[in-house]
């Protein structure tokens, strides 16, 4: 946990002028069900690590609650692309822990598909 979206900010500043922005996966952004700010790196053992703010609860006792359904082709991130391809190919793995595929159904969105999918946009001269 990070305690402001400038210490996100900051992590991306020190990576870029470290030359370790491609250690920046996926971020930043915001997820859409918390509405919490993100940031996810790998570490130099290639480990996924994330920088999360505290999220952010909002309560209005005439409200509803609402179920936030997760699909495999949703988009987690409110501002812009999906993760990378590695966020769902990629995983660290335990010793003991047997990998088995999650219980969702379908291929989920990647940025990479998420771009082959466009149209191209048309080009002005």
């Amino acid at each position: 946990m990070v305690e402001a979206v400038d210490d996100i900010i900051r992590a991306c500043d020190v990576a870029g002028n470290l030359g370790f922005a491609d250690r920046i996966e996926h971020g930043p952004g915001r997820h859409g069900h918390q509405h919490s700010y993100y940031l996810y790196v790998r570490d130099p053992d290639g480990h996924r690590t994330e920088l999360l703010l505290p999220g952010i609860q909002i309560i209005d006792i005439d409200d509803e609650p609402v179920r936030c359904a997760v699909s495999p082709k949703a988009n987690s991130n409110l501002w812009g692309l999906p993760a990378p391809r590695t966020w769902v190919e990629e995983a660290t793995n335990f010793a003991g822990v047997e990998i088995r595929r999650p219980p969702v159904e379908g291929e989920p969105m990647t940025a990479e598909k998420y771009l082959a999918g466009r149209r191209p946009e048309a080009v002005v001269s």
